[in-house]
């Protein structure tokens, strides 16, 4: 005898065969033997009785609703054993058959007669519906619950019709036509020859006018509009002039509004003298041109001729309309003077910047510093905003004006190579500022520049209140040494002064041998 076999819940032991669900369904087989079930074998291979359902036969069952029928003749040993997946696992069926479920419906939830499987907590199993087929009643309204065959519910009450139901109102879906006579029109307010019916009367026959067409042109004036029926061949004349170019601003004719274009002039006072040259203007109902010319301040005189002035600044008129040139504390035209006269002197020396003090009687040491004072702001943008001439700066001090980038020309030149550049900034094609008369400043101008408070660089910002810092108001900076136009006294063909900005010292070197110092160009008195 063979060893058995068990694949996939189907034991084979020698030449009898036992469809048997696995090991869960021998648990289940013991179970059902305590329940009252027998283990016996049900009969021999060769007996009929023998036969029992597959756990494919199950899962068909409880899968598809499939009614397979058992062996009927002898049982027949398979030549070969089963393979994996040829049948069914316990847990396939599990997973098919039904679970308990709360919201499986109930015998009230079913048509009377009607069976299903009850899925709902005590009540598993084959039930019956119950609820009952119901018919409408043409009688009343009442609509009892249960279930209801298609149908018509004019087919329920034939009386559900559009004659029976007033005109306009609509009852589950049929339209009304019945008309009821409720009317309180009298017969002036018919049509003449027009018959109607209303609340007690019916075949009346109307009196009003039917009028003849209207003709009339709108006006100032009122129009009487005769009482009757117009069909609408009346014509009342249009008036192609009432368009709201031709009305005045604030009125509206006939629902036409005037144009904001259109105004009274009646009240106009100006003249030709009042108005720019070439400008035309509505006075009194005539159009007028102006004859006011534009006209532009001059630096060379304080005359002024009548006229226009566009906006400018008094400052770039006259140039020298400056604090240094201004006797102190005198305001003229918001430039207040710095300029203090001493003693015959015509050109006062400055203040230092200085306020640090080494020792008694040094410059830091007195309070208010000897000197000029700066002026606030000591530096000034010139000309308008982008604009060329916001390239500049102008020096309240000293009434210079002074390239905005002190490293215009873009790294350390020589002496000859410092010049040329200057001649090309001064070009047409090459033009800096809108100007032509930069020059290179001269070693009192460029020393004018120094504050001996600050170092690295020894310059002061915009307000003449702190140290420089970068578009504060100068750009490109350079802690280092700048060309000045002026000789060297000792060897008047050889030697030029510079200007160190890193702490204010000067010096001079030879134009020959090839020193390199930056350009900084400068224009003004």
């Amino acid at each position: 005898m063979s060893r058995p076999t068990c694949r996939n819940g189907l034991v084979w032991q020698g030449r009898r065969a036992r469809f048997i669900f696995g090991a869960a369904m021998c648990l289940g087989l013991m179970v059902t033997s305590a329940r009252g079930g027998s283990l016996d074998d049900p009969g021999v291979p060769t007996d009929p009785a023998s036969a029992m359902y597959t756990t494919q036969d199950l899962y068909d069952r409880l899968a598809f609703g499939t009614n397979a029928p058992k062996r009927a003749g002898a049982f027949a040993e398979p030549t070969a054993g089963p393979t994996a997946g040829t049948m069914p696992t316990t847990d396939d069926i599990m997973a098919k058959a039904p679970a308990t479920n709360s919201s499986g419906a109930v015998d009230g939830e079913v048509l009377s007669g009607k069976t299903f499987w009850g899925l709902t907590q005590g009540a598993w199993g084959t039930h019956t519906g119950t609820i009952a087929t119901v018919t409408l009643s043409p009688a009343n309204d009442t609509v009892p619950n249960g279930y209801y065959v298609a149908t018509t519910l004019h087919a329920v009450d034939p009386d559900l019709a559009a004659g029976n139901i007033v005109s306009n109102i609509a009852i589950f879906g049929v339209t009304g036509t019945a008309v009821t006579a409720t009317g309180d029109a009298v017969v002036a307010d018919v049509l003449a020859t027009k018959t109607f019916s209303k609340a007690g009367a019916s075949g009346l026959t109307g009196t009003m006018t039917n009028q003849a067409a209207l003709g009339f042109m709108p006006g100032p004036a009122n129009v009487t509009i005769p009482a009757g029926y117009y069909s609408g061949s009346g014509v009342v004349t249009g008036d192609g002039a009432l368009v709201t170019g031709n009305i005045k601003a604030g009125t509206t004719i006939f629902g036409v509004a005037g144009s904001n274009a259109v105004v009274d002039t009646t009240v106009a006072t100006a003249t030709t003298n009042d108005l720019l040259s070439g400008k035309t203007a509505w006075v009194q109902g005539a159009a007028i041109t102006g004859t006011i010319e534009t006209v532009t301040l001059s630096g060379a005189t304080t005359n002024m001729e009548a006229g226009y002035y566009a906006a400018t600044n008094l400052a770039q008129v006259a140039t020298s309309l400056v604090a240094g040139n201004i006797k102190k504390t005198v305001n003229i035209f918001g430039v207040v003077g710095t300029y203090e006269e001493g003693s015959g002197a015509n050109a006062p020396v400055p203040k230092t910047g200085q306020t640090n003090s080494c020792a008694n009687y040094d410059d830091g040491w007195y309070s208010t510093n000897k000197g000029v004072a700066w002026p606030h702001p000591r530096f000034t943008v010139v000309g308008e905003a982008d604009t060329a001439e916001t390239n500049q700066i102008r020096d309240n001090l000293t009434g210079l004006i002074w390239a905005r980038d002190a490293n215009l020309a873009g790294y350390g030149r020589e002496w000859q190579d410092a010049l040329d550049f200057i001649a090309t900034i001064n070009a047409p094609e090459t033009l800096y500022g809108g100007t032509n008369d930069w020059r290179l400043p001269n070693l009192r101008e460029l020393f004018s520049l120094i504050h001996f408070g600050t170092n690295s660089p020894a310059l002061c910002d915009t307000e003449g209140t702190a140290q420089w810092t970068e578009g504060n108001p100068f750009t490109g900076v350079q802690s280092s040494e700048y060309w000045t136009s002026s000789t060297y006294a000792l060897n008047f063909s050889g030697y030029m002064w510079y200007v160190i900005l890193d702490d204010g010292r000067v010096g001079n070197d030879s134009i020959d041998f090839g020193a390199s110092f930056y350009v900084w160009p400068v224009r003004g008195p």
